[in-house]
């Protein structure tokens, strides 16, 4: 059955009551590449652990009817009323090849008896092709079913796991079911300690990817030596790998292989000689990324590193694995602090150390200027000195550094002499279904200004509060929203007597569901973003700018480096000079003109797309990152005595 066909099926069951309120639990883009995976890879017999609705099940059932023979067997401890497996099966018409399991002990007892069912001699005779592990949400108990699937997978054989990134606490009913767990068990994404600590360090697997912007983990089981000696265009020809490198390619590697050959026959040309495995390998790297207190990724992270580097584009370059803590793979990106709560030079420098001795290409990416954050600065609170001697010690180590912008590359450029810029860019997929802002577009209502920060933006926030408060005693139409944080709640006391309103975003605070979220919630008429001029603020980026622009709401930006590089004025934005009269100017000319107010908004976004998202820019990260992997081995630069004597003055 094709993909549209069971989708389509599955939308027009209507649950009875208002129970569950959706039947899907996966991700419609997730559930798609578990069907094309089963389909494309002809696999036949799959196990699903974690039944839920059975939306998802009757999908690889689909896949498994358009295969055209398999059988897939999906397990829960719990026959979910009034809709679960057998209720679609029967709905979709989907055949005999889905069977429902309703095991109370929970699938890892089911998968034992399976297991001692085949069992011959003290050996586990594999015969599953394909697992989705999307249930219990708990490290003990999916620790320990991977290991068990481990045992049927066959050679080749994926495995998936669903919420890498989800945490118990997330879900709005935690108290009524989880509410006797620890903080740490609440707080952590357990399923990524599985995919992390478990499938990628199993030397059984390789070939690991993450989909779905970081919620769902992939992983293929690799083939022996034995295992992967075929004959193929009807000859005695055969594949055979010899070294311990060449053993762990994948199935897909060797299809490769094949079609290479296929080509070069049907041409006239012969292939003489085994490609090294190395060639064939797409570039293994690992992302260290900066992560909040429950571990999750910071929107910087997704933003500079996650999201560009698992684009569609970059796909066939790139195999990325992503944690908290080091993983073997080719090359090593190391995120701004990485562990901001205990990272210490101690901590840095045996990270380097266990990189050199694996021989992998250390990158490290940061955004700002850290180091010429002053003592006395609001900014530099947040940061220790052991933390900053950190960050110190990785631009002088690393192969290669990457930055935002030029300003920042300068300032760095003293430490060490191979950065990088890659300017900010947006990924399509998570801002293409906003329409022009229905605020920009709506001259005859009261009129909304928003501003979205985190909590190292409370004295930019502070610099405009007495624009604002003029321009809203001038206009009294006017409503203030506000996004994000700040350190100080005396900031927002200050707000007091002002229409503010502070948004909720729903929970959704990593940055993909974030950007989502903004895109279907926030209709606003003028967006703000203030920044302070200092020697910090000089080398930021433009990330603001960005991300109101895809919204297509017109912006007033502070006439300093990060905006004036980018924002044309009374073209794409507004600049303005860091004073009161000045913004309570702007302020009143984008609320008033609404036709200049939605030509800001419609050309910033225009230029946004066309120029400033993964479509147009992914390939940025791969040529760097592909010139400083190349050329890790050079030598590295001994500093000059008066590079030395510059970066010692800057910091007395």
């Amino acid at each position: 059955m094709k993909y549209d066909t069971i989708l389509e099926r599955l939308n027009s069951y209507i649950v009875p009551g208002d129970w569950p309120p959706s039947i899907f639990l996966l991700p419609e883009n997730a559930m798609r590449d578990i069907y094309d995976c089963i389909v494309g890879n002809r696999l036949r017999h799959c196990i699903e652990l974690g039944t839920g609705h059975g939306a998802t099940s009757c999908v690889m059932a689909a896949a498994l009817e358009e295969v055209g023979d398999g059988r897939i067997v999906t397990i829960d401890k719990t026959l979910h009323l009034p809709v679960n497996a057998n209720v679609l099966k029967d709905h979709t018409g989907i055949g005999d090849n889905l069977e429902f399991v309703v095991e109370p002990l929970g699938y890892n007892w089911y998968m034992a008896d399976l297991i001692a069912k085949q069992t011959l001699n003290g050996v586990c005779e594999p015969i599953f092709d394909f697992c989705l592990l999307d249930g219990a949400h708990e490290f003990e108990p999916d620790a320990l079913a991977f290991f068990l699937v481990s045992k049927i997978l066959k050679p080749g054989g994926w495995v998936v796991l669903d919420d890498i990134n989800f945490s118990l606490r997330s879900m709005s009913f935690w108290r009524e079911t989880h509410g006797h767990l620890s903080d740490r068990e609440l707080d952590s994404c357990q399923i990524g300690i599985v995919y992390d600590y478990a499938v990628k360090q199993h030397p059984d697997f390789a070939d690991f990817r993450i989909t779905e912007n970081g919620r769902v983990g992939w992983a293929r089981k690799t083939f022996l030596e034995s295992q992967v000696t075929e004959k193929h265009n009807g000859d005695d020809a055969s594949v055979t790998l010899t070294n311990r490198e060449s053993a762990i390619q994948t199935f897909s590697e060797l299809t490769d292989r094949k079609q290479q050959e296929g080509a070069a026959t049907k041409s006239g040309r012969t292939v003489s000689g085994k490609p090294s495995a190395r060639g064939l390998k797409k570039l293994r790297i690992h992302v260290l990324y900066e992560h909040s207190e429950s571990l999750h990724p910071h929107g910087c992270s997704h933003i500079r590193l996650l999201l560009p580097l698992t684009h569609p584009l970059n796909a066939d370059t790139f195999s990325l694995t992503r944690g908290t803590t080091y993983a073997g793979a080719d090359v090593l990106i190391v995120e701004r602090m990485w562990r901001p709560k205990d990272i210490s030079l101690a901590l840095a420098e045996d990270l380097v150390r266990r990189v050199r001795r694996n021989g992998v290409c250390l990158i490290y990416s940061i955004d700002d200027d850290l180091l010429d954050l002053k003592l006395d600065e609001a900014g530099r609170k947040n940061f220790t000195t052991e933390q900053l001697m950190a960050v110190r010690y990785f631009i002088r180590e690393a192969d290669g550094i990457i930055v935002t912008t030029d300003r920042l590359k300068d300032r760095l450029a003293l430490l060490n002499r191979r950065v990088f810029v890659v300017p900010n860019a947006l990924d399509e997929r998570l801002w293409r279904n906003r329409s022009l802002s229905e605020g920009s577009a709506n001259v005859a209502r009261r009129k909304v200004i928003g501003y979205m920060g985190t909590y190292t933006h409370d004295a930019d926030l502070m610099m405009i509060l007495q624009a604002l408060r003029e321009a809203i005693r001038k206009h009294p139409d006017i409503e203030l929203q506000l996004i994000g944080g700040v350190a100080d709640p005396a900031v927002i006391q200050a707000f007091n007597g002002l229409p503010l309103r502070i948004l909720d975003t729903g929970g959704n605070f990593e940055y993909p569901a974030f950007a989502r979220w903004m895109a279907h919630n926030v209709f606003w008429d003028v967006a703000l973003a203030p920044l302070e001029d200092n020697a910090f603020t000089r080398c930021k980026s433009d990330i603001k700018f960005l991300d109101y622009s895809a919204l297509g709401i017109a912006g007033i930006y502070s006439a300093v480096p990060a905006y004036e590089q980018t924002v044309r004025h009374l073209e794409t934005g507004y600049l303005v000079n860091n004073d009161t009269q000045n913004w309570v100017e702007a302020i009143e000319r984008l609320t008033i003109d609404d036709s200049l107010r939605q030509r800001l908004g419609r050309n910033a976004r225009e230029y946004v797309f066309s120029t400033r998202t993964l479509e147009h820019r992914a390939g940025d990260w791969r040529n760097v990152i592909l010139s400083i992997a190349g050329q890790q081995n050079t030598p590295p630069l001994t500093d000059s005595v008066d590079d030395l004597v510059t970066e010692i003055a800057r910091n007395v």
